[in-house]
């Protein structure tokens, strides 16, 4: 799993392989078509949960990660996971 977030190239790619405009690819992850051409320029970088989110939703997680056989639901709730230690609701 990735822990830094994407360069703006890799965020391009990934929208690219899956085939996605970059208001479809917003849309997926809910997010603003402005955000994702900012991500995609390198003006903002890409919060690792969304980067994570569009990786799985689309298929990309052995492309990216260049792992085998990554089971995105174990992913997605490592990631969880990872998000609840860290931000707590006490």
């Amino acid at each position: 799993m990735m822990t830094e977030p994407p360069k703006p190239n890799e965020v391009k790619e990934a929208r690219q392989r899956a085939h996605l405009s970059q208001k479809d690819a917003s849309k997926l992850i809910y997010t603003s078509v402005n955000t994702w051409n900012r991500w995609e320029t390198g003006k903002y970088e890409m919060p690792l949960c969304e980067w994570h989110l569009f990786i799985l939703l689309t298929n990309e997680v052995n492309k990216v990660n260049k792992t085998p056989s990554v089971n995105p639901v174990n992913e997605l709730k490592s990631i969880v996971d990872d998000w609840t230690e860290a931000n707590p609701y006490d």
